[in-house]
């Protein structure tokens, strides 16, 4: 089973709208929480209205599916997702929207702060880091602090659409 979270703090989810130029993601991700390993292959449509996003165990049993067009989430998950369909789009919006909708989303008026360099971008709330994105190549790296999990997500090809 996939970790559950364990903290208070909600992620925004952001509007299709904002989003980077459309594109179809296919990712390897390794998730490590506890000293266990979890791999599984997502793949991601992002459009102006719409993100879809659908994760296969190497089985090629779905573990979720996920819509969501900017009015709620529509979902389909495994037994073995732990983390709400929510915070898998809103982890994702932080990591791969354009760092201007970032900041002023995840506004210090909101109670955000938010930390981008070139090669990372960090979400703080009352002093304490909750998530880091590190990125290379075709690879970006999900650190979850505050539940304590670490994502290597590898970008094994992207279509723009």
């Amino acid at each position: 089973m996939l970790p559950s979270p364990t903290g208070s703090n909600e992620f925004l989810l952001l509007s299709p709208k904002q989003g980077p130029t459309p594109q179809l993601l296919t990712q390897r991700i390794t998730m490590n929480m506890d000293g266990r390993q979890h791999q599984f292959l997502v793949i991601t449509r992002i459009e102006r209205d719409v993100i879809k996003s659908v994760a296969l165990l190497p089985t090629g049993q779905q573990l979720y599916l996920l819509e969501y067009g900017g009015d709620g989430i529509k979902q389909r998950l495994s037994g073995y997702v732990g983390l709400p369909g929510k915070d898998i789009i809103a982890i994702q919006q932080f990591a791969l929207w354009p760092k201007a909708i970032i900041q002023e989303q995840y506004s210090v008026e909101r109670g955000w702060m938010v930390v981008l360099q070139p090669f990372a971008r960090q979400l703080i709330v009352n002093g304490a880091e909750i998530l880091t994105v590190n990125y290379s190549d075709n690879a970006m790296q999900i650190i979850h602090h505050q539940d304590r999990y670490i994502m290597e997500i590898e970008t094994m090809e992207r279509k723009w659409l």
